[in-house]
């Protein structure tokens, strides 16, 4: 992802031992990931633009997240730092539900408040991913995404994740 110029942390050791493995990043600072700065209120039109166009470029460059949450970009001082990547996949033509899914992912995971943000975040990322010579017609995509969606916030979490955002306790 790092040499498609996706914003990630570079890996710094990787260690194997039989089928396990272990990967150290970089550690990026940050006083919060994209859904904790979006709760707390920071305008939201600068940091989904700039999404979108991270988006569009990973999707461009024939990767799909999987596990696309805004709990998963961190807000640093150089923009967003896209973390947990694990599942991450690169195909040079990814199908449309696998990009449909990381929209879903994206769209269920913002606040409440943001109806319109997620028009406008759609609008942008298809734009984007235009320019860099991959069109969609994002009408066949509206309905698939705004399903998805409702799925995964219906979804119990079997496993509780600790917050990444330093001013929420640990749970």
């Amino acid at each position: 992802m790092a040499a498609a110029g996706l914003p990630v942390p570079r890996p710094l050791l990787w260690v194997r031992r039989g089928s396990s493995s272990l990967v150290v990043l970089e550690y990026h600072a940050h006083a919060r990931t994209l859904r904790g700065a979006l709760e707390a209120g920071e305008p939201c039109a600068p940091a989904l633009d700039e999404l979108a166009r991270l988006t569009a470029s990973m999707h461009a460059a024939g990767w799909y997240h999987r596990d696309l949450y805004l709990e998963h970009l961190l807000v640093t001082g150089d923009g967003l730092v896209l973390i947990d990547a694990g599942r991450a996949r690169q195909d040079p033509l990814p199908r449309l539900r696998w990009l449909a899914k990381d929209l879903a992912a994206l769209s269920s995971s913002a606040p409440d408040a943001l109806d319109f943000a997620r028009l406008r975040f759609l609008v942008r990322w298809r734009r984007a991913l235009a320019r860099a010579g991959r069109p969609v017609d994002v009408r066949v995509l509206v309905a698939d995404i705004a399903r998805r969606a409702a799925r995964m916030r219906a979804h119990t979490p079997r496993h509780q994740h600790r917050s990444l955002d330093p001013a929420t306790p640990a749970g």
